[in-house]
């Protein structure tokens, strides 16, 4: 097939990605390249009613945006599950299939750790453990050390 509209009346899963610049021999080929698959609303159009559009995201230019709101563009319930399943298999490679806790720390009220890159600051759903140690607090997530007043 030589362009998505011919494509798109047989599929029944359409996986989209973007087109990786870093692929390509030349920033000319890429060019030449980049804007042929792009999903829109006119090519949706073509799609069967039960169509599956997926994408590991985040897109660049492949998708329109105006496709977001097709009840067949999957990609953001894709995205969804794929942090619980990554949420599942954490839990299984840490071997916690016997029920214990595997955070060993307390959580204290108002204190956050102060790492911007931990976890913890960024999926809220995640307790604030820590263990402490005298008058320090070690995040249980990524060791940063905070100091009790």
């Amino acid at each position: 097939m030589t362009s998505l509209e011919e494509a798109m009346p047989m599929l029944d899963v359409l996986y989209m990605t973007r087109i990786q610049r870093e692929r390509f021999a030349s920033e000319e080929e890429y060019l030449s390249q980049k804007d042929i698959y792009v999903l829109d609303t006119k090519k949706m159009s073509l799609g069967k009613k039960d169509l599956i559009v997926l994408h590991p995201l985040p897109r660049v230019d492949e998708i329109a945006i105006e496709v977001d709101d097709d009840p067949r563009a999957t990609y953001f319930e894709q995205a969804k599950n794929g942090v619980y399943i990554r949420m599942a298999l954490i839990l299984l490679m840490l071997g916690n299939g016997n029920g214990q806790a595997l955070l060993k720390g307390k959580c204290h009220t108002g204190v956050k750790c102060n790492n911007p890159k931990c976890i913890t600051n960024s999926e809220d759903y995640l307790p604030k453990s820590f263990i402490g140690n005298g008058d320090t607090l070690e995040c249980e997530y990524c060791d940063e050390r905070l100091l009790m007043k």
